[in-house]
């Protein structure tokens, strides 16, 4: 399966409005000013209904938009699903960003940090990784090309490599299935020097009548990404947010994003990389 990769630029500034409006359902206005995403929360959706017909697992972002901080709940619904199913994992990814030094061999590779949710036959599972130095050619490979899993951020290091901030964990007491979905919220929250708060909802707890997805209970789990230790501070103030996706082999991801209260902003400084609308991976977002 040959990779896809769709990139909008400023200079089909209409195509690109007309093109993402599309896809998705919107509160406020959107719009592209000097190559990024303009004012207003968004309420977006996204969905996937893809076989794997590969050898092995592929893998697949769609960028959402460009935030000054992480800040975004998602509630993600993953169909078709028993005690007997593992089909994939659904998830999100923020904190996307790129290394620009062309004076480094990792040059042009991303940085993000994924949260992912699974249906495994008889639990539910959810994982936190960030990522680091990855080409957007190993973005549907097998850990993204890491070889390496690290403790800490390394600024010499310009290889692939991973920090597992939380290895799959089974959720199972307070996720259950529902008429064959499973439904879960997912919330960041960016708080001083680089620091990324995530928390786990049930959907009973989630208001999703409201653009920001009020949360109306307590999480029943949560977790800090703290900025040191994954080599943010408090001027890591820009990244990309994306749902991710991955489909294991042979068989079919049946799944739904549904994201609130982005919160898009305006950055001032035009890079023509900020400009480039994500789209990687052999997974299609609709």
């Amino acid at each position: 399966m040959k990779m896809t990769k769709k990139l909008i630029f400023a200079a089909v500034a209409v195509a690109a409005i007309v093109g993402f409006a599309s896809c998705q359902k919107e509160i406020g206005d959107i719009n592209w000013n000097k190559g990024v995403l303009g004012s207003g929360d968004g309420n977006t959706t996204f969905t996937v209904n893809q076989k794997n017909d590969a050898d092995g697992t592929i893998r697949g972002f769609k960028q959402v938009g460009l935030l000054e901080r992480a800040t975004a709940t998602c509630v993600m619904r993953q169909y078709d699903q028993s005690s007997t199913t593992e089909d994939g994992v659904v998830g999100f990814a923020c904190c996307f960003t790129q290394n620009k030094d062309p004076k480094k061999t990792n040059y042009k590779t991303y940085n993000f940090l994924v949260v992912g949710v699974r249906n495994s036959n008889t639990k539910r599972d959810s994982y936190v990784s960030f990522f680091y130095n990855i080409a957007e050619d190993k973005l549907s490979t097998t850990n993204f090309g890491c070889s390496e899993i690290k403790e800490q951020y390394d600024s010499a290091c310009e290889t692939p490599y991973e920090i597992e901030l939380m290895g799959w964990t089974n959720l199972s007491s307070n996720l259950i299935l529902q008429d064959g979905t499973l439904t879960v919220a997912v919330k960041l929250t960016e708080g001083e020097s680089g620091n990324v708060k995530i928390e786990w909802f049930k959907e009973s707890d989630i208001n999703t009548n409201d653009a920001a997805a009020t949360a109306t209970g307590t999480s029943f789990k949560e977790m800090m990404v703290y900025g040191n230790k994954v080599g943010r501070d408090g001027k890591s103030t820009k990244g990309k947010i994306c749902t991710y996706a991955n489909i294991y082999s042979g068989k079919t991801l049946n799944a739904k994003w549904d994201l609130y209260s982005i919160s898009w902003t305006q950055d001032p400084t035009f890079f023509a990389e900020d400009d480039d609308f994500i789209e990687v991976g052999d997974v299609i977002f609709e």
